[in-house]
């Protein structure tokens, strides 16, 4: 079963690249240049992993994981940043820019091999 992973950074070659590297090996790859423009994509489909970085217009990475508890989704984040963040209370997987790409494949598989919740229904 090929996995799916929603990369959001609004820099245009930076999603490329992974783009092209993730797919090279295994994955599904989509793309959102923004946390808003992810979170329209969320409505739609369902990613196994968000890789996100952190800095971005409209709706940054933190929002972005910090929304997807709150609307009880259980998609895991991985949130990726050059910059120094404090990290407390934020339910999400860190990756620090630059990465090697062979950590960023290992934290993936690792992400997607946790256990996590189901999703929690608003209605419950």
């Amino acid at each position: 079963m090929q996995r799916t992973v929603l990369v959001v950074d609004d820099d245009r070659l930076l999603c490329n690249l992974l783009t092209e590297l993730l797919t090279e090996a295994g994955y599904t790859v989509q793309c959102a240049d923004d946390g808003e423009a992810a979170w329209a994509e969320l409505q739609r489909s369902s990613p196994d992993v968000v890789l996100s970085d952190i800095k971005m217009p409209r709706l940054g990475g933190i929002d972005l994981a910090s929304r997807l508890v709150s609307g009880g989704y259980t998609t895991p984040i991985i949130l990726m940043s050059a910059g120094h963040h404090d990290w407390a209370g934020i339910s999400a997987s860190f990756i620090r820019e630059p990465f090697d790409f062979d950590h960023l494949l290992a934290t993936i598989a690792a992400v997607l091999d946790a256990p996590r919740p189901r999703r929690i229904s608003a209605t419950a």
